[in-house]
């Protein structure tokens, strides 16, 4: 996992629509492993 700091560069290098495709990513890759779990 990312530190709240590693974040904030990550945003300062990147763009908004390079941070929300990241996030949407990173959400489904989460969801993606939940359900994996669970199933």
């Amino acid at each position: 996992m990312l530190t709240e700091k590693q974040w904030q560069e990550f945003d300062a290098e990147h763009d908004d629509g390079s941070t929300v495709v990241a996030l949407m990513l990173a959400a489904f890759i989460a969801l993606g492993v939940v359900l994996a779990v669970t199933l």
